[in-house]
């Protein structure tokens, strides 16, 4: 009698333990499922404005009719007064010493209308990017950049400060990231959303959790440093020869303007970074506003794989971006207090 009832209890403990172990899966995924509706509901609000698809269009005939006389601006192409685009033409580009001549003469000019005319400015940047080989989701960033500025001695009065703040995708969407050139020992200042933004978080900013899906260091964004990148690379290039640089005209990128300079590398070389470039100058406001990298395909016939792209916009230019614009502690961001 007392085996069997040893039998009757040692058969039923399996039983019994597989029950408790269903129960922990179901609470544990209800427990999921509640925090996933949780995170859901506290996720801020995303003006949708701001996360419009990017429309690239053409109108029509854009390729360059211009005058060839870099004195006297084609009048019938309707530009802007003051674009530094106006005196480019397809010809002067095929007749130049290499073809990235001008391009560098462009980005130098836009560099100098950025430190002339805009000390901060907000904007929508839509970007996507290769990285380890993935071509990675699409990001939506709204951005806060103010650009350093010095005192008649030298010394700096503003630091280039980095504000940012994830709009898309939605498992992103709140997430915000400050940077101060000389502050905060270096580090970028970050932090989670939900239920598991509970401390500031400190990251080199070099480091593997901001670098992931990234191309390049949060210290790197903006339009400034955009055209340094343009002259770094055509610097390189003009070192080399193929290379071909086509000029088309009045190209929109959500209804801005733009004069497009696509850069071509027929052949994959060893000291060449892409295979297509191809940059949007806004010809009102002088700066690129839109960038794309394609590499080479790998077998005849294919499109040219993705490698980077940005777009920036929504632009609001001298805002009177301020100190509390970078500061963690700022009421209107979503910052824990430590």
């Amino acid at each position: 009698m007392a085996n069997s009832e040893t039998e009757n209890i040692e058969t039923q403990r399996p039983s019994k333990l597989g029950g408790l172990a269903l129960k922990a899966v179901i609470v544990l995924g209800l427990v999921g499922v509640l925090g996933y509706f949780i995170q859901g509901q506290i996720t801020p609000d995303v003006d949708p404005d701001k996360t419009k698809e990017i429309v690239i269009k053409t109108s029509g005939n854009n390729d360059d009719p211009g005058s060839t006389d870099p004195a006297h601006p084609n009048e019938s192409l309707n530009l802007p007064e003051g674009a530094i685009t106006g005196n480019v033409t397809q010809q002067l580009i095929d007749e130049a010493d290499h073809p990235f001549d001008l391009l560098l003469d462009i980005a130098a000019d836009g560099l100098k209308e950025i430190d002339r005319k805009y000390s901060d400015y907000t904007a929508t940047l839509v970007s996507r990017v290769r990285t380890e080989g993935e071509l990675r989701d699409e990001k939506y960033l709204h951005v806060k950049i103010r650009h350093e500025q010095k005192n008649s001695d030298s010394t700096i009065n503003e630091p280039f400060s980095v504000y940012t703040k994830f709009l898309k995708p939605k498992a992103n969407v709140g997430q915000e990231a400050i940077w101060v050139k000389g502050e905060n020992d270096g580090k970028l200042i970050a932090h989670a959303t939900g239920l598991l933004n509970l401390k500031r978080l400190y990251f080199d900013p070099e480091g593997a959790i901001p670098m992931s899906g990234n191309r390049y260091p949060i210290y790197e964004i903006g339009f400034r440093n955009l055209l340094k990148k343009m002259i770094e690379l055509g610097t390189k290039d003009k070192k080399h020869g193929e290379c071909t640089v086509t000029l088309k005209r009045k190209v929109e990128i959500n209804g801005r303007v733009c004069t497009v300079f696509e850069a071509v590398h027929p052949q994959k070389r060893e000291h060449f970074d892409f295979h297509i470039a191809r940059i949007y100058i806004d010809d009102k406001l002088n700066i690129p506003i839109g960038y794309e990298g394609y590499l080479w395909p790998e077998k005849e016939g294919e499109d040219p794989p993705l490698l980077e792209r940005y777009y920036y916009t929504e632009i609001k230019f001298n805002v009177g971006l301020t100190d509390a614009d970078f500061d963690p502690g700022n009421e209107e961001y979503n910052y824990p207090s430590l």
